[in-house]
């Protein structure tokens, strides 16, 4: 007997006979070597979490007076006994072929090669394209002249209050009488004023289509033509029809025109 304790608590005799409560059960075996194994780990066990309590800051006493201290360290060392057993019982090295079975992702797109380099070679050819266009389109644009960017009613009538051409258009006409009134004319951009306005060789090629446009007093008033610019389009002379840039001569005329306009008015 251990000191003056009730004889439930005799560990060496019965009903307990030296076999302590310790959770662990194993089955009824005829080969030695797990009896023997049984035996020891049956006493080896609790006798690790016996000595673990003696470790504790404030020794058995301290342990046993905690519900759940001797649960958290039987858990602790018999799962620490376990892995030791399967370690040195069943992860050992060995030879073995072991079939796998291999898992894996499939691509729900599929990419045919001959298809996929085709496509990339014609956004290639299209970019190239592309570059080359806008290269020579840089250079088309670099004597246009925007003083803002178009779209409203007010950057319409700053590109064209000046340009005179106005006067061949009324408020009640339609898209009919705009394109009939302006279908003989031919517009540039003034790379000084950035303005809309006719091109002063426009009468001569108007003659070329039709002779609707001179028989117009309006027009013929407008972009001042005269026998010198037909002359010279009939000889081929340098004329400003199909030349970039501002005809001086005609933005001048242009304006003496507006100043007679209000002069008169």
């Amino acid at each position: 007997r251990i000191d003056n304790y009730p004889a439930a608590n005799n560990v060496s005799g019965p009903p307990l006979s030296g076999t302590p409560y310790n959770g662990l059960i194993f089955n009824n075996s005829a080969d030695i070597n797990i009896q023997s194994r049984a035996i020891s780990i049956r006493s080896g066990i609790p006798n690790a979490i016996f000595r673990q309590a003696q470790q504790a800051p404030g020794g058995p006493d301290s342990v046993f007076q905690d519900p759940r201290i001797f649960v958290n360290y039987t858990t602790q060392i018999y799962t620490r006994h376990l892995s030791l057993a399967t370690k040195s019982n069943y992860f050992l090295p060995t030879n073995k072929t072991v079939n796998a079975v291999l898992t894996q992702l499939v691509s729900c797109l599929y990419v045919e090669p001959v298809a996929a380099h085709a496509l990339a070679t014609i956004c290639l050819l299209t970019a190239a394209v592309v570059f080359i266009l806008h290269f020579w389109h840089f250079r088309e644009r670099r004597d246009i002249y925007l003083a803002h960017p178009p779209g409203s009613i007010g950057s319409a009538v700053a590109l064209t209050s000046h340009s005179g051409f106005g006067e061949l258009l009324m408020p009640h006409g339609n898209t009919a009488t705009f394109s009939r009134a302006l279908a003989l004319l031919r517009f540039r951009l003034d790379t000084r004023t950035g303005a809309i306005v006719v091109d002063n060789s426009a009468i001569a090629y108007a003659e070329e289509t039709s002779t609707q446009a001179v028989r117009d007093e309006t027009m013929m008033a407008l972009i001042e033509t005269g026998p010198r610019h037909r002359q010279e389009d009939n000889l081929g002379g340098n004329t400003s029809r199909g030349r970039d840039g501002p005809n001086v001569d005609f933005v001048d005329r242009r304006c003496l025109y507006f100043c007679i306009q209000e002069v008169n008015i």
